[in-house]
Order: C-alpha cells, then structure tokens, then sequence
C-alpha cells in the first residue's frame, strides 16, 4: 500500500517542476503543495488528452461515502472487477509524477523508494470525476518477495518511455500491470 509519495522540484527533477507550472498557470499559484504528500491533497496527474500527454489536477483519493473517508489505493487484481474502479480502469487511467514514495516495513521503519538517477517516477492510477472535482488513485501490486505474514504491496511503477502507451492503449495497459516491478533503489528511514 502507498501511503505518501514525494514530490519534490530540485535540479535533477526538471520535469516536475515543468508539471508543476503548466498546473500552476491553469490553477494558480500555490494549489499543489510540494514535498510529502498524503492522501486527500491536490497533487498533479498526467492524462491522455487531445494534444497528448497534459498534466492535470487531482485530489488524491475516491470518495468512499459509506465511511465518510477515501480509498487511496486500488489493488490490480481486483480494481477490474470493483464498481469502484472498472470504468475508471478503462477509459481514465493516468500517471502519477512523483520523486518516489514511502511505505512502512516492519517495525515501523520507513522504506523510500526513488529512482537510482533520481529521474522522476510515474505510479500507474485512475481518475474519475466527483461532485465536479477530480480524484485519482493508485494502483499497488503485490511485490515479488513476499516473506513476512502481510503479503507486500507496492505501487506500480510504469517506464517513463511506456506513459503513453499506458494512457491511451488499453491492452498494452493491462500487461503492464502484471510486469515486474521497476528496479527502484530502497533505502530505509528511521
């Protein structure tokens, strides 16, 4: 499961800040916060639109209404079959820019997972549109190296030379979300 990602816009990360200011002159000035982010907050998404690929704004999270709270994350081997996820699964997948994101291992250590040339990472999720507000979600698959008592989940991570066969072709999309993981370099924090 993915509970934070950061995004960060440094000198090794061009193409985040380019994202981040095509968001800022469509919304304004400050409407994504940079650094770690939760779920719940405004974080930019990368579309299939009519010029190609085209950043867009997203609360990150599908409203879940019978616990008042959001579904951050979508399982791969289920997010076909859930109301939740199917037509969003087709026809309104997206790429989440990011620096890298975090999980919890065991014993409460933070695990950070970003690219050995610190290049920008692409999580594959879906959006769909609430009461006129974008959302989106992240899609996790279980990692190939399950040795403790929870199965280990990790986002799926999609190449950055694969975004737009990801965001327009549906049978390649599908492949995709049942490759091996990128190779991400993983560091622990205390």
């Amino acid at each position: 499961m993915c509970g934070r990602y950061t995004l960060l816009e440094d000198d090794r990360n061009q193409n985040i800040r380019e994202i981040l200011e095509q968001i800022e002159r469509k919304h304004g000035r400050d409407c994504i916060k940079t650094g770690e982010i939760f779920p719940t907050a405004a974080t930019p998404i990368l579309v299939d639109g009519e010029n190609g690929i085209q950043p867009e704004l997203a609360k990150w999270g599908f409203p879940h209404f019978a616990s008042g709270s959001v579904v951050a994350n979508a399982p791969v081997e289920t997010a076909e079959k859930k109301w939740m996820f199917h037509n969003s699964l087709y026809t309104r997948r997206c790429l989440i820019p990011c620096t890298g994101f975090r999980k919890w291992g065991p014993e409460t250590v933070k695990q950070r997972y970003t690219n050995p040339d610190h290049t920008p990472v692409y999580i594959a999720g879906m959006y769909n549109d609430y009461d006129q507000e974008r959302h989106c979600v992240v899609l996790t698959a279980p990692t190939g190296d399950n040795t403790g008592k929870r199965e280990e989940r990790l986002p799926v991570v999609i190449p950055a030379e694969r975004a737009d066969e990801w965001l327009s072709d549906t049978v390649s999309a599908f492949s995709m979300l049942h490759c091996e993981p990128s190779a991400l370099e993983k560091t622990d924090e205390t």
